[in-house]
């Protein structure tokens, strides 16, 4: 399917390869990767730089470290679709493979339309789970001088800090919170105010209400003050713990990893019997 003749066929080939995470899935997106043609097949391309992130650190650690070269190597060298770029460098983030940040920080000030390609930098940088990022972010978030499309690239990568807030230690959510705070009250921009303030709702810090309260007050886009209402009614009823969240997200890791290693023995077992 990966070698279909319609690119949405190869699309989902290359989605479902991912899922299956064993190393020979792994080996065909590589070496279609390498061989499809970079214009004609863009969109398929894109597809499977996200699958690639699908090997993570410490589950897969030595395929998370194939993937993670892969990516790099293709960041480093660009591609001719932003979306290609774009998907490599949230994957790599994903991967939380050692040095991850580093190669994401050498092509952020690489330029792209939009700064697409730095919305999905960022949000590869929140998914690694590295303290440092936070601070990297809101540096961004923080910034007046920074493009209004830059600054919302950061409160999507803060968006990701939160998605993944299990990782990161309670001084960093602290830190993310109160970037998160000041962006949602005082950015000159909707669309940054709107990403905060789902930023914030991700991040499930009850500390957040009052903040998001006035916010939502003085609010004149009724799209942000719609997502402000959502975030302040997930942040009033929500009740998971972060150690729920955390032991669920283990059980989770742990049962997604024992049916990959199913899935491989029933491969070798249908390769033997042919």
């Amino acid at each position: 399917c990966i070698r279909d003749s319609f690119w949405g066929v190869r699309v989902v080939a290359a989605t479902e390869l991912g899922k299956i995470g064993s190393r020979q899935a792994q080996d065909i997106l590589l070496q279609a990767l390498q061989e499809l043609d970079l214009v004609e097949f863009s969109r398929v391309r894109a597809a499977i730089a996200t699958a690639l992130g699908g090997f993570q650190v410490p589950q897969q650690a030595e395929l998370a470290e194939r993937s993670a070269q892969a990516l790099s190597a293709l960041l480093e060298k660009g591609d001719v679709s932003y979306l290609v770029e774009g998907a490599a460098a949230e994957a790599l983030g994903r991967t939380r493979t050692m040095g991850c940040v580093d190669a994401l920080m050498r092509v952020v000030n690489r330029s792209s339309w939009n700064n697409r390609v730095q919305q999905n930098i960022f949000m590869g940088m929140g998914a690694t789970g590295e303290d440092r990022v936070v601070d990297i972010l809101a540096s961004y978030l923080d910034n007046e001088q920074n493009h209004i499309t830059l600054r919302m690239a950061a409160a999507m990568g803060l968006l990701s800090v939160g998605r993944n807030r299990y990782l990161y230690s309670e001084e960093a959510r602290h830190r993310a919170l109160m970037a998160l705070c000041e962006a949602v009250e005082h950015d000159t921009w909707h669309r940054v105010r709107a990403f905060a303030a789902m930023a914030l709702m991700a991040l499930g810090e009850k500390r957040a209400i009052g903040v998001l309260e006035r916010a939502a007050r003085a609010e004149l886009e009724l799209h942000t003050r719609r997502i402000m209402r959502v975030a302040l009614h997930a942040l009033r009823t929500g009740d998971k713990t972060d150690e729920q969240l955390k032991q669920l997200r283990k059980d989770l890791d742990q049962v997604c990893e024992e049916n990959r290693k199913l899935k491989e023995q029933v491969g070798a077992l249908e390769a033997r019997m042919k």
